[in-house]
């Protein structure tokens, strides 16, 4: 098999058998025996797939917990309003303020203009 990029075979690559690797009916799993050990049994690969999930799942389940934590810490739209209140009534009065600090700053020049 050549690789897509047109150039050929590497040196360090085995030639392509014309043989297929898995045979009718046969599991590659099964087959291999590498360095003595046992055949994966399928009730292993189950095994470690089900660990394998449930190790995914509780990253899942903490990324839930988070988003959880921090919607929870946005404020609702009620309080949102009283703030967004609070602070107009505010502005209300410091604008009230400026303009009575001017208007007695206004007399206190004409009073000197007067003396």
């Amino acid at each position: 098999m050549q690789p897509r990029d047109g150039r050929g075979r590497r040196s360090g690559q085995p030639a392509a058998s014309a043989e297929p690797v898995i045979g009718a009916g046969t599991s590659r799993i099964a087959d291999r025996d590498d360095a003595g050990q046992a055949p994966i049994s399928p009730e292993g690969i189950v095994g470690m797939l089900a660990a394998w999930v449930d190790v995914k799942m509780g990253e899942v389940d903490d990324l839930v917990d988070e988003a959880r934590s921090r919607v929870a810490a946005i404020p609702d739209q009620r309080q949102l309003w009283l703030l967004a209140g609070e602070t107009l009534v505010r502005l209300h009065a410091l604008e009230l303020e400026v303009a009575g600090l001017r208007a007695e700053v206004a007399r206190l020049r004409q009073k000197g203009r007067a003396a």
